[in-house]
């Protein structure tokens, strides 16, 4: 009887060893570096190689801190970098000071502008389709004497054919108070200009736009015209911002679907937008990004819908080439992604590159006394889960704005105690064990019982 409960507790002994041991269940090691400062926040971003080799929300990521008295985990939490606002271009009010139009189909327009702000752009607002025309915009400090902005700007819009329209006119650097607007015909070299480029649009978008010209004649209405400042550089923006290396696989050319399937390998990055990269020019496609659906290799699920377009032919430059992945600032991270680019009966659009583009995500820590840090991560398996930290403290120093320590990450290195982690020991599935445990068991009453029959007989015959 002994001896079998010995057996069974020595199988939970393994049980309770094998799911104890977790420290190193960890494929990487990557040394963070800084300065330990007494009551601060230690704060290191997150590299491109933890995203790869870490689950979606971090369950096999470990901050180690590693000591004389051994070795522990420190809680962490882990932030996307907040996009402060910046000034973006503002409109300045203008006053309008005279209004003509001339028999030959012209607009002339003066206006001040009512305060000290410099005017970099025009937008001329009309709800009229279909029209081509050329503007131009003067200066002057007085009202009186004029010098030239802007000669031979063209504004079109083609809304019955595509989704092409330019009502804008970028104005050179200038401090004039007052600028005089005429909207008038477009020029032959510009109707020329856009001859090609409908023709071009045409062939490649697979939407037929006529080659002649297509503008009905009538007068030309505006709804007033707007001025607005330079936007300012958004420092704040780029400085939480960077490009995740991706790669590119061979196109695959579905020609029954009409249609480009690239898949991308992401590495796990946390992505907002992608941006697409060619040398081909006066496109226009739709485009499908999609992710992996469920433990199939080939199952895939649209998760955005856009489209994307480069124009350009002589001075005219226009493109949308940006695919969004995700609204969040955390991004959507996956190993995969699939872009799809509906062809139609065109020239196929090939892509040279792609960036990916996301937050960087900072991990913030409080600050130990001494010691070393380095980063564990990349479990196999899903053994190891999420860890449940208190990150109350770290959130207070965060919110109190507390002196922060920046570290610096290290390079990424094997673990050189790695072992591959087993699945938690469940005797459930130890159908063996248990039918030994069992018949011990049994063993084990029987041996009772007759024992104790043996005793109840011998005294029966005392």
């Amino acid at each position: 009887m002994k001896f079998s409960i010995l057996i069974i507790l020595a199988l939970f002994h393994v049980s309770v060893s094998e799911a104890d041991e977790t420290k190193t269940l960890f494929r990487f090691a990557q040394p963070i570096e800084g300065e330990l400062k007494e009551k601060s926040i230690g704060v290191v971003p997150i590299t491109p190689e933890v995203f790869r080799e870490t689950q979606p929300r971090f369950g096999d990521l470990r901050l180690m801190l590693k000591s004389d008295s051994g070795t522990e985990a420190l809680p962490y939490l882990i932030v996307p970098r907040e996009v402060r606002s910046a000034v973006l271009s503002t409109e300045i009010p203008a006053a309008v000071e005279q209004f003509e139009r001339s028999g030959d189909d012209r607009l002339v327009v003066t206006v001040q502008l009512e305060d000290e702000r410099k005017a970099s752009r025009l937008r001329i607002n009309n709800r009229l389709r279909d029209f081509e025309k050329n503007v131009r915009v003067e200066g002057s400090d007085d009202g009186e004497s004029w010098s030239e902005l802007v000669g031979e700007s063209l504004i079109f819009d083609y809304a019955r054919f595509i989704d092409f329209r330019r009502d804008a006119v970028e104005l050179p650097e200038n401090s004039y108070r007052y600028l005089r607007v005429t909207i008038e015909g477009a020029t032959d070299r510009q109707l020329s200009l856009m001859s090609t480029l409908r023709r071009e649009v045409s062939d490649s978008s697979g939407v037929t736009v006529e080659t002649k010209r297509t503008v009905k004649q009538r007068d030309f209405k505006i709804e007033g015209l707007s001025f607005f400042t330079r936007a300012q550089e958004k420092e704040d923006e780029d400085s939480a911002l960077r490009n995740y290396p991706l790669s590119l696989s061979d196109p695959v050319e579905n020609e029954d679907l009409k249609r480009s399937e690239i898949v991308i390998e992401s590495g796990n990055a946390p992505l907002t937008e992608l941006i697409l990269e060619t040398d081909q020019s006066n496109f226009r496609r739709s485009v499908e990004l999609q992710v992996p659906s469920g433990n199939e290799e080939n199952s895939w699920r649209t998760i955005q819908k856009t489209e994307i377009f480069r124009y350009e032919i002589d001075d005219f430059k226009e493109e949308r080439m940006r695919v969004p992945v995700a609204a969040g600032s955390e991004g959507l991270r996956a190993e995969r992604l699939r872009l799809l680019i509906f062809q139609g009966d065109n020239r196929p659009v090939k892509l040279t590159g792609v960036k990916g583009e996301g937050r960087i995500h900072d991990l913030y820590f409080v600050m130990p006394a001494k010691g070393g840090l380095e980063l564990e991560f990349g479990a196999s398996g899903d053994v190891i889960g999420k860890p449940d930290y208190d990150v109350a403290a770290i959130r207070i120093g965060m919110r109190q704005k507390m002196a922060r320590s920046i570290w610096t990450p290290g390079e990424v290195s094997a673990n050189p105690d790695f072992v591959e982690a087993k699945e938690p020991f469940r005797w459930s599935d130890q159908r063996w064990i248990l039918w030994i445990v069992i018949a011990l068991i049994v063993a084990g009453l029987a041996w009772i019982i007759v024992g104790s029959a043996r005793e109840i007989e011998e005294a029966n015959i005392e």
